[in-house]
C-alpha cells in the first residue's frame, strides 16, 4: 500500500503540474478545441488535506488557478489523498463527492475526454513523434510539466528540499532552437516559480536544444544528454552546474508520477 505522504505528493503533482498541461493541449489540439466548442466549463478539485486547484476551460485554453475558486462551476471533494491519487492515476477507487454544480456534472465527461487527449500528447506513438510540427509542441509542453513538477516537489518532498539546498540555485531557461519560446524555473529556496516565455530577469543558465528529435528523445530518457552536449546538439550557456542540478531533479520526477499511457 502506498504511503499517505506519497499519495499527497502524487495528488499535488497532478493538480499543479500535470493538469495545467491541458492549456497547452487545448491550444495545440483541434480535437480538444472541438470538445469545448459551445461547451465551456470550470471545475475545482479539493482534498480534505487542504490541496486544491481550479481549471477554467474554453476553446482558447485552460486557465489554471492554484487553490480553490468560488467562481468554479463544479466542485469535487476527495476524502483522502489516496482517493485523489488513484483517480488521477486511473486506478480503481470511488468517485469524489460533488459539493457544487450538481446539474453540470455531465461536463466531467468532457474533462475526461480532454485528459485522454492530453495522454495522447504526453505519451505519443512513434508516428506522431516522427513529425517535426508535433515535436515543436511536445518538447516545450513536456519541459513545462517537468519544471512545474520539480517546483512542487521542492516544496513538498524532504529529499528534494535537501537536494535543492545542497546544490546551485538560480534561474534556468530551456528552449527548442535559438528562437524558440523558453520555459523557465527559478530554482531558489523560498522562491520556486516557473513559467513560459522569456523571463523578466536574465537566466543564470540557458539550455538550448538544437535538434527536436534529440530533445524529444532526451525527455523520454532515450538519448544521452551528456553526449549531446559534447557534440553541440544541446548548448548550455551560463551556470552549467545549475543545469546539471536541475536535470538530476527532473530525472527523478517520473519516480513519483507518470501520466498513464493512452488506452
Amino acid at each position: 500500500m502506498k504511503s499517505t505522504a506519497l499519495q499527497h505528493i502524487q495528488t499535488r503533482l497532478f493538480l499543479h503540474a500535470v493538469l495545467p498541461t491541458l492549456d497547452a493541449v487545448i491550444k495545440a489540439s483541434p480535437k480538444a478545441q472541438a470538445l469545448l466548442k459551445d461547451n465551456h466549463f470550470s471545475v475545482c478539485f479539493k482534498t480534505r488535506s487542504g490541496l486544491s486547484a481550479s481549471y477554467f476551460f474554453t476553446t482558447g485554453g485552460c486557465e489554471y488557478i492554484p487553490g480553490g475558486s468560488t467562481s468554479a462551476g463544479i466542485e469535487l471533494l476527495f476524502l483522502t489523498d489516496g482517493q485523489a491519487a488513484a483517480t488521477f492515476l486511473e486506478q480503481k477507487t470511488f468517485p469524489p463527492l460533488p459539493t457544487k454544480g450538481f446539474s453540470a456534472l455531465g461536463k466531467m465527461k468532457t474533462f475526461v475526454a480532454l485528459t485522454l487527449e492530453m495522454q495522447a500528447w504526453l505519451k505519443p506513438d512513434a508516428a506522431k513523434l516522427a513529425g517535426e510540427q508535433f515535436r515543436q509542441i511536445f518538447v516545450p509542453m513536456t519541459l513545462g510539466l517537468a519544471l512545474r513538477a520539480v517546483a512542487q516537489l521542492c516544496r513538498s518532498e524532504r529529499r528534494f528540499r535537501e537536494q535543492l539546498a545542497a546544490g546551485p540555485q538560480g534561474l534556468a531557461a530551456f528552449q527548442l532552437g535559438k528562437d524558440g519560446e523558453p520555459v523557465w524555473l527559478r530554482l531558489v529556496t523560498n522562491e520556486l516559480t516557473c513559467g513560459q516565455g522569456e523571463p523578466a530577469d536574465t537566466p543564470d543558465v540557458r539550455v538550448i536544444f538544437h535538434d527536436s528529435v534529440l530533445a524529444a528523445e532526451a525527455l523520454q530518457d532515450k538519448a544521452d544528454a551528456l553526449t549531446a552536449v559534447g557534440n553541440g546538439a544541446i548548448e548550455v550557456l551560463g551556470l552549467v552546474p545549475l543545469a546539471d542540478h536541475l536535470n538530476a531533479m527532473m530525472e527523478r520526477v517520473q519516480g513519483y508520477i507518470d501520466p498513464p499511457a493512452k488506452q
